[in-house]
């Protein structure tokens, strides 16, 4: 036995038997312990925090640690990180591979729980060392030498909880798992596979290789289900009021494959990027109903490259977006509330050269099955569209915005209206080339605004067109061609609630607009079955200027008014006057067109239209010289034609107008409001027909109105307190004709800019004047109408006598002619006497009388022989002859001979004694001579039997129209006595 222990070999064998004991001690015994006082008191001087350990096992022979139930509290004595169980399988060989050599590593239910304190700080920052700072050669030393067959961390757990704002927000991901084989800390690096998952499902799964000799991974990482809330949250937990929505649903997906690596620069590339998103819904906050939905968001074939700032993607597609859209109140767009606050303003930094800028584009961008509805809060009620399906393809879309994109869009409009638009748009500097095209779009949707500009009600119109749209930089800076129509226009009169303008179809054809010059040209338009309604208030206003005119201010117009008006006077003047744009229209069509005219401020009411109109304007232009054919055609009822033409420039600097315009064989019983407010009677009977000629030039109207009126009859007589106290009857009948026509020709001149020149009360004055003067001078007017001058009425016969000269006869024979034309006219012939004058002529015609009778009782006395010779007048005799005719004629009367009174003078010769002997015979004779009235009354018989005849001689007047009648229509004119003609 001595020998045995004295022996080398036991010697050697003993001691190492001591010191495996001593290593087995070691490692079994004291390493758990050394361990745990380290981890617990590197924790409480290094760290501050307190540490706990479970269980610790070391096997010294195979190297393999087990660590369990490892945790770091906080102050609080909550969990901060810790495991379950650590386990940890060293390789001896790690002495000849001059490397720290694990076989396995496995890490069992790891946790960590992050909490952002209501300081803002992290409680994890306090697992940072206080105190140890590596030497700088320990900084700068190379990374040694690790491989690892295995790392593996399962059911692991990571929680974060930010307390730092009023809304906290809580994370959590359990399972967590990762597995890293044959790990090698050089550019071999290993192959690794992280997953993770949340409460909601959220989950992450990452794997690909990684190195840390240089930094380097290629992988593929891929998340699935992670809810749009919680990303949401963790922003509006980060951003704070600067999101200004709430996201109430959602889920998104994400798979690529990338390429890392840190070199001297970083590389970081990523490519087969998959996005998708579905079910997202979002609204502003407090409200229930979403404003912004969206089923589904793919982005597909995307590839990043960060090292050369290029992002490039295949295709976007939206799927089924609703968007409720409106503009408010004040103007604003309710979308706009989802951005949140302004972010605050960025302190200035110091310039730097700036970073090469990032290239992102995108291949195609397509959107399907969207849904807006947008509403106009601003007018009352609100104008709503619904803008539903909507299609949109965008096609090489990029940060680069001198490229073009190529726009495709298709989108229904309330329902049965289309909108499509195809087209190339750059976005900076903007230009673009649109094809649009619409169909059967609701008009119904402008009702709001209608209603704010009018008095009207739109109650139905749809609009088609095609249209191609040009916006660019110099040159017409847009311009629009194409073709629009609007179909089935209806509109109502809100006062009156009856039918305002309407139209079947209206087509305009080749239009062509352009802005910067501006310019319009139209080559056709053609409205199919138009129809307006005129009507003349009760107040004598137009409905269409009612109509036309916004139904009244809003809060605050005059206000505002007011201030428009404060702006404009203080406004310097204009330095030019603006050109005005030019417009030409080549064609206008019109076809079936109709139009009714009311006046209600007449009782009863008058209402005619015009039907059928046809017809065509040619060449309608803004150009000063240009002139535009009008030739239009339709009827007043089925027998009653209507035509205008002739020549206009409604658009022209100066208004111009040349037109003809004819109504035919118009029914004059449709004008009986007229007749019985104006004239006093209703019509029974009469066509009327007019030709009416309208020239302007500039503001100046020179007019004619030739109106005929055929077999004109007047029926019983109204209690009208409007009309004219003339006797309306006998006006018709002096402006008649023999064949029942009245011919009329009414001028009217004057200045459109006058206000106070309104055509109608002008034309009616016009024809009032005309029927005055008929009445009060019907002869003049029937002279002038038979060219026999302007007094045919008077007729002058010479004092004391009935005989008519020849002006008198043709004086009666010209108004035989007149009432010969006028067969409703009866003519009065005055028997009139005329003392005055007519007496003292019977006087002296009885006188005369007297001294022929005398004389010829003398010449009988005398019997002188029979002469050829008649004897010479009395006043031819010698005054002894007409003394001794005297005397003897005063002898008879008075019985006995003359005594002449003797003279005051002796006469101074005998003629002058003859001359007072003859004057004194004469007045003694002329001094038992009276006229009587019955003398009187003879003379003006005779005077009216001779008018008579000379009217109802060779005239073929009926005697039946010519009346003697006992009035006082003479007088003494001229010396002679004027008898005066009367119709009736």
């Amino acid at each position: 036995m001595r020998t045995l222990l004295k022996s080398r070999w036991f010697r050697i064998a003993a001691l190492v038997l001591l010191l495996a004991g001593m290593y087995a001690g070691a490692g079994f015994w004291l390493v758990p312990r050394l361990l745990r006082s380290a981890i617990v008191d590197q924790a409480k001087a290094a760290l501050g925090l307190e540490a706990t350990v479970g269980e610790i096992r070391f096997n010294p022979f195979l190297l393999e640690l087990d660590l369990r139930d490892v945790a770091i509290t906080d102050a609080s004595r909550q969990p901060m990180a810790g495991f379950s169980r650590l386990f940890v399988d060293f390789e001896i060989s790690s002495l000849w591979h001059r490397a720290y050599v694990f076989q396995e590593a496995d890490i069992e239910r790891p946790f960590v729980r992050a909490i952002q304190g209501t300081d803002g700080r992290l409680n994890l920052m306090r697992l940072e060392p206080k105190s140890i700072t590596p030497a700088p050669a320990a900084r700068n030393a190379p990374l040694p030498r690790i491989e690892i067959a295995l790392l593996r961390i399962s059911g692991g757990s990571a929680s974060y909880e930010d307390r730092s704002r009023p809304a906290h927000f809580t994370m959590q991901l359990a399972p967590v798992d990762f597995t890293l084989r044959n790990f090698v800390t050089d550019a071999q690096g290993g192959q690794f596979h992280f997953s993770a998952s949340s409460k909601l499902d959220e989950r992450i799964d990452w794997r690909g290789s990684m190195s840390v000799r240089p930094p380097a991974s290629d992988g593929e990482i891929r998340i699935t289900d992670l809810s749009a809330h919680t990303v949401w949250a963790y922003l509006k937990n980060e951003l704070g009021n600067r999101i200004g929505f709430i996201v109430h649903s959602g889920k998104i997906a994400a798979d690529a494959h990338y390429r890392f690596s840190l070199r001297d620069v970083l590389q970081l590339n990523a490519d087969g990027v998959h996005v998708e998103v579905s079910d997202l819904r979002v609204a502003p906050p407090g409200s229930a109903a979403d404003w912004v939905t969206l089923p589904s968001l793919k982005i597909d074939g995307t590839s990043v490259d960060v090292a050369g700032r290029q992002v490039h993607v295949d295709r976007v597609v939206l799927t089924g977006l609703g968007v409720s859209a409106w503009l408010n109140a004040d103007r604003s767009i309710n979308l706009t509330e989802l951005r949140g606050a302004a972010p605050p303003p960025v302190a200035p930094t110091p310039r730097t050269a700036a970073p090469p800028a990032w290239r992102v584009d995108v291949k195609k961008f397509t959107l399907e099955d969207a849904h807006i509805s947008a509403e106009d809060r601003a007018t009352a009620p609100p104008a709503k569209v619904v803008l539903a399906p909507i299609s949109l393809e965008v096609d090489g879309a990029s940060l680069d915005l001198s490229r073009p994109l190529a726009v495709k869009l298709a989108s229904g409009v309330d329902g049965k209206g289309r909108f499509a638009a195809t087209g190339e748009i750059v976005p900076s500097p903007l230009a673009a080339r649109v094809a649009a095209k619409a169909n059967d779009i609701d008009l119904r949707a402008l009702q709001p605004y209608i209603a704010q500009l009018t008095s009207m009600t739109l109650k139905r119109g749809f609009l088609s067109g095609d249209l191609d749209l040009r916006y660019q930089h110099g040159g017409p800076a847009i311009t629009l061609a194409g073709n629009v129509r609007v179909d089935d226009l209806h509109t109502v009169d809100n006062a009156l609630r009856n039918d305002f303008l309407n139209w079947r179809r209206l087509d305009v054809r080749g239009l062509k607009f352009q802005v910067d010059p501006d310019r319009l040209t139209v080559a056709r338009i053609v409205a199919r079955a138009p129809y307006a309604r005129v009507i003349i208030e009760p107040n004598q206003t137009l409905n269409v200027k009612r109509i036309l005119t916004r139904a009244g201010p809003g809060p605050g117009s005059a206000k505002t008014a007011a201030k428009v008006r404060a702006r404009a006077a203080a406004a310097p003047p204009p330095q030019h006057a603006e050109r005005a744009m030019p417009i030409a229209i080549k064609a206008v069509d019109v076809y079936a067109g109709r139009a009714d005219f009311t006046d209600l401020s007449i009782q009863p009411n008058f209402s005619s239209g015009i039907d059928k109109l046809n017809g065509r304007i040619l060449g309608l232009s803004s150009a000063p010289n240009a002139r535009a054919h009008v030739d239009l055609g339709g009827e007043v009822g089925p027998y009653a034609p209507v035509s205008i033409k002739g020549d206009v420039n409604p658009f022209g600097p100066a208004l111009y107008a040349d037109l003809a315009m004819s109504f035919r064989n118009m029914d004059l019983t449709i004008f009986n409001p007229y007749a019985g407010k104006f004239a006093g009677y209703n019509i029974t009977k009469g066509k009327l027909t007019t030709e009416l000629h309208y020239k302007i030039v500039g503001r100046k109207l020179d007019a004619t109105h030739h109106v005929v009126v055929d077999q004109l009859e007047f029926g019983g007589k109204t209690a009208s307190k409007d009309a004219v106290s003339l006797p309306i009857k006998l006006a018709v009948a002096l402006l008649r004709d023999r064949h029942g026509v009245i011919d009329l020709n009414l001028p009217v001149k004057g200045s459109l800019g006058d206000p106070k020149f309104r055509l109608g009360p002008i034309i009616w004055q016009v024809l009032l004047n005309i029927l005055t003067k008929a009445v009060t001078a019907p002869f003049a007017l029937l002279g002038h109408l038979f060219g026999a001058g302007p007094q045919i009425q008077y007729v002058d016969f010479h004092a004391g006598s009935a005989a008519l000269d020849a002006t008198g006869i043709d004086k009666m024979r010209a108004v035989a002619k007149a009432l010969g034309a006028r067969p409703q006219l009866k003519v009065d012939v005055p028997i009139a006497p005329l003392a005055a004058l007519d007496a003292a002529a019977l006087a002296a015609g009885q006188f005369a009388a007297e001294i022929a009778a005398a004389r010829v009782a003398q010449a009988g006395a005398n019997k002188p022989k029979r002469t050829a010779a008649a004897p010479p007048p009395f006043d031819q005799l010698d005054a002894r002859a007409q003394i001794r005719v005297l005397t003897a004629l005063y002898r008879e009367q008075f019985g006995a001979a003359p005594r002449f009174p003797p003279p005051a003078e002796a006469p101074k010769s005998a003629s002058e004694a003859q001359l007072a002997q003859r004057t004194y015979l004469e007045t003694q004779l002329k001094s038992r001579i009276t006229v009587g009235d019955e003398e009187l009354k003879v003379l003006a018989e005779q005077r009216a039997v001779a008018l008579e005849k000379a009217l109802l001689t060779d005239t073929g007047l009926d005697p039946q129209r010519v009346f003697l009648v006992a009035n006082d229509k003479a007088a003494v004119h001229g010396g002679m006595a004027r008898l005066e003609l009367s119709l009736e």
